[in-house]
């Protein structure tokens, strides 16, 4: 019996063509999806450029709050537009500092009170004006001051308080008592006993 021999059959060239054909496809598609990815990652890596100079928002005018001057208003406005806040976030600006300013006021306002009082706590108990002889010596003192000071002394001494100082009550007492008594009161203006300090003193009187 005739050995069968096993042969391989060799590729054609139209095999090896079309083979070829396939693999020059598939490398250029590839290509151009390694190209596509390449260029979506180029995209995503650009930094996004600012908007122009003249398209920044604005801010609105602003409302100015009783209390408070041009010059805070140009610097919160000034401020809002380098930072650019809205109009809503600048008035917020304005009502804060309104309410810093108020506090601040009131503060200020207690402490002078409290030391005018304390100046007429120590004019009472002085060792020379003060003590059982307050009232008569506040008087001389008082009548003293509105015979010789000006209107401008006497409107500082409301203003500040100063007059119920105990050293500008000193130095007015002494004029007195150094003038002659019958001067000041021989005019008929008599020393009255139940006056309070804040009544004799250089403070506003109620008269």
């Amino acid at each position: 019996m005739p050995e069968q021999v096993e042969t391989m059959s060799q590729p054609t060239a139209a095999t090896n063509v079309q083979s070829g054909g396939i693999h020059q496809d598939q490398k250029a598609t590839e290509g151009l999806q390694a190209e596509a990815t390449e260029g979506a990652g180029l995209s995503q890596q650009q930094p996004q450029k600012d908007p122009p100079a003249d398209k920044v928002e604005t801010v609105d005018p602003l409302k100015l709050p009783e209390g408070l001057s041009e010059a805070d208003l140009k610097q919160v406005e000034e401020f809002a537009k380098a930072n650019k806040l809205s109009n809503e976030q600048a008035q917020a600006i304005l009502e804060r500092d309104l309410q810093l300013q108020n506090g601040f006021k009131q503060q200020l306002e207690s402490q002078i009170e409290q030391t005018k009082t304390e100046w007429i706590t120590q004019s009472e108990q002085d060792k020379e004006i003060g003590g059982v002889n307050f009232k008569q010596n506040a008087e001389v003192a008082r009548q003293a001051l509105d015979r010789f000071a000006t209107p401008e002394l006497k409107e500082l001494l409301n203003k500040t308080g100063l007059g119920n100082h105990p050293e500008m009550v000193r130095v007015f007492a002494r004029f007195g008592k150094a003038m002659s008594d019958d001067k000041f009161h021989g005019t008929g203006a008599a020393v009255s006993t139940d006056l309070h300090a804040k009544d004799v003193l250089f403070g506003k009187r109620g008269e």
